[in-house]
């Protein structure tokens, strides 16, 4: 199967993300008519015409779409790398703000077969001013904001958050929790562990997102806000931006795992659907 073939069946899924569709309920149907040289419309939520899809003559996936206050660019990727996606940009119409971001599968073992990442960097008037990365592979996602020099990252069972002020670690093997705040001032300077039960033959690992949760909300008192500050700054231009380039990528964490990591609101998210329960 070639690229252009996978990154065709991957397009609704993509739309989806940044809220576009089209009238065609048949993804066999849409590949056949861009196959065809036709051109696809794409519909906004409210169903009104903004856009297209179509494969140029250099048989390149490109996407375009004109929403009310910014446009929306996307063309298939077809670097040589074993990695299948999307490079995409959102930007207002004068250019001030501006989001490039990339969506990439690839073959790996993980619940339906498809690892992927989602990377989204923010430039205002042209400057850098944040970063946010979700990866499938390990359950992974960072966030960088230059202007307040927060940095969170988050591997499996590691979290760490720099804050410029504060060192913010906490450890988890087996559910056996290890933390720890490294301050420049002694008297902030926190160290502690904490311990679940792990009864029986099998373990339920929401348990440990929902420790890590109760952890950070006790020693790191501005985690939560930062993450607030990243989803607005990432949701101004697309509704629910960070939300759905999240859901999509950690799809092996279920809803209670991706609310207390994540502060997700699902009542808000559109692919709902998808996610585990």
């Amino acid at each position: 199967m070639s690229k252009n073939d996978i990154q065709l069946k991957m397009l609704y899924k993509f739309l989806s993300l940044f809220n576009l569709s089209t009238m065609i309920k048949d993804n066999n149907k849409v590949i056949y008519d861009l196959k065809s040289g036709n051109t696809i419309i794409l519909y906004d939520d409210c169903l009104n015409p903004i856009g297209r899809v179509y494969i140029s003559c250099e048989e390149e996936i490109i996407i375009e779409a004109m929403f009310k206050d910014y446009c929306f660019f996307a063309i298939g990727n077809n670097e040589d790398t074993d990695e299948v996606g999307y490079k995409y940009t959102l930007k207002n119409y004068d250019s001030s703000y501006e989001i490039k971001g990339e969506y990439k599968t690839q073959k790996g073992i993980k619940l339906d077969g498809l690892i992927i990442k989602n990377s989204m960097v923010l430039y205002q008037n042209g400057i850098y001013s944040g970063k946010c990365i979700f990866d499938t592979l390990k359950n992974n996602f960072k966030m960088h904001d230059p202007k307040t020099k927060n940095f969170v990252k988050y591997i499996n069972n590691e979290f760490c958050h720099n804050n410029n002020e504060k060192f913010i670690r906490i450890d988890n093997e087996y559910g056996n929790f290890i933390y720890q705040v490294i301050s420049d001032k002694e008297d902030e300077n926190i160290c502690g562990y904490s311990f679940l039960n792990k009864s029986g033959k099998l373990f339920d690992y929401t348990s440990c997102e929902l420790e890590f949760r109760r952890i950070i909300e006790e020693i790191d008192d501005e985690y939560f806000g930062f993450l607030k500050s990243q989803k607005e700054l990432f949701n101004l231009l697309q509704h629910n931006l960070f939300e759905n380039m999240a859901c999509v990528a950690l799809k092996n964490f279920n809803r209670k795992q991706l609310d207390a990591m994540l502060d997700i609101d699902f009542s808000k998210f559109s692919n709902d659907k998808t996610l585990k329960k």
